[in-house]
């Protein structure tokens, strides 16, 4: 049950939608989804029923799925429960040891340690104690829930919908698991051909009907809507997502939805509600400044580019984006400064030496550029851009074979990509 099965990457669908959404609104539409529980709350689905402990074989079926198995009501289990709640974790798991210790076989002692490990982000301890409760109590769904919610986290997508299938299957009531398996098979048709594993919007909308407040179904719900280009329905779910309380994914998510629809006004605000609720988070600088670059506000684009970086100063691409901004204000000094921080940080970027290559073009400095290019051309031998551009380059210094020759091999490494070789 528990292999190692994964999915990680969507170039071939991220390609194709990239042609769709500007890339920036995309990757903030299609990303960051919080699969996990670790909000500061503790999940829905890891609500301990009331019940007493111990479920026989026969019981396990009836009403059409597995048996739910009852909460354990010994004095530790509650204590360690309450504890949870509280945000002792450290006395919570304490409380649930004293249980184990005079009874070994608790299940639900072991998904309480699971659960605060999982509340301080320590997935693997929380991954074995969740895999110890249910090798006790296998029909225990918010086990499962949690699996999926740490699966879905890692991108271990398989994993996920497993998981989520087998909570879904013994508690039909739970919400999360239909969120965790809506986003697991979201994410896998994205790089698998075929029918999806499960009716996403299906799963997503009930998984709201049983919890309204499930603030990350809303966002997934319209990723969703948004990735068929139903911008506004998107806007309108992000909307209800807030109407439950304030998240910075869901601010993130509908800025992007705006900015979209070229409603920059709306997008600003949402991203500063975005920064106030995480003011050490890059991401709402970085697409501010994009807003603001698309505007011609190049001055707050400098600006938000800066705090961006300061707050994450090991992103190059803020570097990178940053140096277009000096372009455009033909302040090439300041450009090729960028350019160079990328290039002593990052050893084989061809794409920064091109760009400097087209800067120090603009001052005047051929030889500088060409020296660029054939730094680029010996990391990416196969790159088709640099010989173009160096073509182009070589023209302009008057050196027409040698642009000739680069033009040659530049069209035919193109023709090769297009036949897939």
């Amino acid at each position: 049950m528990h292999g190692s099965g994964q999915v990680r990457s969507c170039p071939n669908r991220m390609l194709q939608a990239s042609r769709i959404f500007p890339a920036a609104v995309l990757i903030v539409l299609l990303s960051s989804c919080s699969p996990g529980s670790q909000s500061g709350k503790i999940a829905e689905s890891e609500q301990a029923p009331a019940g007493s402990s111990g479920t026989s074989k026969s019981e396990k079926h009836r009403s059409g799925h597995r048996k739910q198995p009852p909460a354990c009501r010994s004095r530790h289990c509650l204590a360690g429960r309450r504890l949870l709640k509280q945000r002792k974790f450290k006395r919570a798991v304490d409380q649930f040891k004293l249980e184990l210790n005079s009874n070994p076989r608790c299940a639900w002692a072991y998904f309480g340690i699971a659960r605060a490990h999982r509340l301080v982000k320590e997935d693997d301890k929380a991954i074995e104690y969740a895999k110890r409760a249910l090798s006790f109590e296998p029909d225990l769904a918010e086990a499962h829930s949690l699996l999926a919610g740490i699966y879905c986290e890692q991108e271990r997508f398989e994993l996920a919908l497993e998981e989520a299938n087998q909570a879904i299957e013994c508690k039909p009531k739970l919400a999360e698991p239909y969120y965790y398996r809506a986003h697991s098979a979201y994410y896998i048709s994205i790089v698998e051909s075929g029918p999806s594993r499960a009716n996403v919007m299906a799963d997503l909308n009930r998984a709201i009907r049983l919890n309204p407040n499930l603030k990350k179904a809303y966002a997934m719900k319209g990723t969703v809507l948004a990735s068929r280009h139903k911008m506004n329905e998107a806007i309108e779910c992000f909307t209800m997502g807030l109407e439950v309380g304030p998240d910075a994914n869901l601010y993130s998510k509908r800025s992007a939805a705006y900015s979209y629809l070229n409603r920059y006004d709306e997008a600003l605000a949402d991203l500063a509600e975005f920064s106030r609720l995480e003011p050490a988070n890059p991401a709402p600088y970085k697409t501010r400044a994009g807003i603001d670059k698309q505007l011609n506000r190049y001055d707050q684009a400098l600006v938000d580019y800066g705090k961006a970086i300061e707050l994450m100063p090991g992103d190059y691409s803020n570097f990178m984006s940053r140096a277009l901004v000096y372009v455009h204000m033909k302040r090439y000094e300041d450009a090729l400064r960028d350019y160079g921080h990328i290039i002593d940080a990052v050893k084989d970027d061809d794409e920064a030496l091109r760009k400097r290559s087209e800067v120090y073009v603009l001052m005047g400095r051929l030889e500088d550029a060409l020296a660029d290019l054939d730094q680029a051309h010996v990391i990416d031998p196969e790159s088709s851009t640099t010989l173009f551009a160096r073509s182009n380059l070589l023209d302009k210094m008057g050196r027409k074979e040698s642009a000739e020759l680069d033009r040659r091999q530049a069209k035919e490494l193109s023709e090769r990509e297009k036949i897939g070789f």
